[in-house]
């Protein structure tokens, strides 16, 4: 019986996210018969894949290691040596930076890092002066899997990767639970009225972080003029972020908010997006928006600035509308349109349906992964 591959999936940040989900997603998705997964992560991140792991992977949380902090440095190689993995599968920047200097340390024969975004935060010194090191750690790291065209090109022209060493892998959704054939009516009923929106209204979300980066400030701009014009809009603002309480108060101020429906952090994303009929996400930046794949999936129009991956998912005109950032009058004008023609939201329901199923399946994506996974260990095996 050939011996199953030890994959070790690292993280080194603490709040839970899309990234955060994606790594669970591989954890539990990786055929058993071929893997054994161990999953690292700080102390603060453990309690969310604990929910998930459902016994498919073992969980081994760190302290996470910031700067150049010695002990918990040494703690992760230490723990890597009685580990034994076969892969050191690094996710973002900050993991790849002691992840792959680590992994050489120990011993771990490969290792891959996943770009999640183009890394916009770079700016004046942490442009210029990482530089030097981001080349040494590229060439600690045998593949780079980039989640979106626009994330391999940043790799490949900005951080100068080899060509060759970069592999695009679109991220995924579980076509099976972002479905409305897994939401029953009687729940979408029950809902609505836990939420209190009128049965007529027309259903708007957003769904992430409240931070500047998912663009919200420019959304709450048009929201009032709107709501003048159509006052059955609703909006359901799904997440958890310092812009909160800018977010309410701008509401009240403006007089919005009975129409503005603040949910916080949800567990059950394919039953709210079920309501939907517009789905926004008017980001400054992103790497490969796991919200416009889901709600592709369950056949909501989208519209969203056309930033790194956005435009991986979004079929502009088709499946949804591409805007500029920060453009309030654009975004204020698809709206619009999705709103009165629901003969057009129908249409481009059906497309981005038919494209979700075409690109975004996650059975078919984590099989290239488990395919790559497997490619480069053999050539690693081969070089010595």
């Amino acid at each position: 019986m050939k011996k199953k591959m030890r994959l070790a999936l690292f993280l080194n940040t603490v709040s839970f996210g899309g990234v955060e989900k994606h790594v669970a997603e591989i954890a539990i998705g990786m055929n058993p018969k071929r893997f054994e997964v161990f999953l690292i992560c700080p102390l603060e991140l453990a309690p969310h894949f604990h929910l998930t792991s459902e016994d498919r992977y073992t969980i081994f949380p760190v302290k996470q290691i910031e700067g150049l902090s010695y002990r918990p440095f040494m703690d992760f190689i230490t723990l890597l040596r009685n580990l034994k993995p076969d892969i050191l599968h690094c996710h973002l920047y900050n993991a790849t930076r002691v992840g792959a200097p680590a992994a050489v340390l120990s011993g771990v024969p490969a290792v891959i890092e996943t770009g999640h975004l183009v890394e916009r935060w770079r700016s004046g010194f942490k442009k210029v002066i990482p530089n030097g090191i981001d080349m040494l750690i590229s060439n600690l790291v045998d593949q780079m899997v980039a989640v979106s065209t626009p994330v391999a090109e940043y790799f490949i022209n900005e951080k100068r990767y080899p060509v060759q060493k970069v592999s695009t892998i679109h991220n995924w959704c579980d076509l099976n639970s972002f479905s409305h054939r897994g939401v029953s009516a009687q729940n979408i009923s029950k809902l609505k009225n836990e939420l209190r929106l009128p049965g007529e209204a027309t259903i708007l979300g957003i769904i992430g972080r409240l931070e500047e980066q998912k663009g919200h400030r420019y959304l709450f701009k048009v929201l009032p003029d709107l709501i003048r014009r159509f006052p059955n809009t609703h909006i359901l603002v799904i997440g958890q972020g310092s812009l909160e309480c800018f977010l309410r108060k701008k509401a009240n101020q403006d007089q919005i908010q009975n129409n503005v429906h603040f949910l916080g952090f949800r567990e059950d994303i394919p039953e709210l997006m079920a309501l939907l009929d517009i789905l926004l996400l008017p980001s400054l930046f992103e790497g490969m928006p796991l919200t416009l794949i889901e709600g592709a999936a369950m056949g909501i129009p989208s519209i969203a600035t056309n930033v790194d991956g956005s435009s991986d998912v979004i079929q502009n005109g088709e499946s949804g509308f591409l805007i500029p950032v920060a453009d309030t009058g654009t975004l204020k004008s698809c709206i619009e349109k999705l709103i009165i023609s629901p003969e057009l939201r129908k249409t481009m329901s059906i497309a981005a349906m038919k494209f979700a199923k075409k690109h975004f399946d996650m059975r078919r994506q984590l099989q290239k992964l488990e395919n790559l996974y497997e490619a480069v260990l053999a050539r690693k095996i081969e070089k010595k």
